[in-house]
């Protein structure tokens, strides 16, 4: 049996040259992003899945973490309800049809995340609280749930986004306390 004793030269964040910097800031945008699309999306994903139950939509497609899109389809609502505007839709949904009170729209968008208790629930309400508040004469039923799902969607690439910034990549870097080799390849 024979043993080899390797050493490696390990420095902090603040150590590396700047190219090597450069290539730890991308080392640990990569692992946080794939983070991310392995965890982040799957909330979102819930999120998403019970909204669409509660709104009797359905998800056709749906892509999340680079270019994200989600396609729905509101076939099984009657038209008479998607074709509902303005003060119409706003007495309508006051009044308790929707499958969400007022009140509740209004407090999910403000952060009580009642699909799934996290805060991608929000973004999914944003359109219909801003409605409640303002509402148009020319918006229908079925554009503001179109117009959720953008809401949720904008969210979600901004989140992903933000998991592959040089500010979050330094987040991680001092919150876990990483080390690096020369080149700026993470040292595990």
């Amino acid at each position: 049996m024979r043993t080899i004793t390797t050493e490696i030269q390990v420095f902090s964040f603040a150590e590396l040259s700047d190219s090597a910097k450069q290539t730890a800031l991308e080392a640990v945008a990569g692992d946080s992003q794939s983070c991310w699309v392995d965890h982040s999306s799957r909330e979102y994903l819930d999120s998403l899945k019970e909204w669409a139950e509660f709104f009797n939509v359905t998800i056709r497609d749906y892509c999340l973490g680079d270019r994200s899109r989600v396609t729905i389809r509101t076939g099984q609502i009657d038209d008479c309800i998607l074709d509902l505007k303005g003060i119409r839709l706003w007495k309508w949904i006051i009044n308790g049809h929707a499958p969400f009170n007022a009140q509740q729209i209004l407090d999910a968008a403000d952060g009580s995340c009642p699909l799934t208790g996290i805060h991608s629930d929000c973004p999914l309400f944003d359109p219909l609280a801003d409605f409640l508040k303002k509402p148009d004469n020319s918006t229908t039923w079925e554009e503001l749930l179109r117009a959720c799902v953008q809401s949720f969607v904008k969210a979600a690439q901004s989140d992903y986004d933000w998991r592959g910034s040089d500010e979050c990549c330094l987040e991680e870097i001092q919150a876990h306390g990483l080390e690096f080799t020369a080149d700026g390849s993470i040292h595990w």
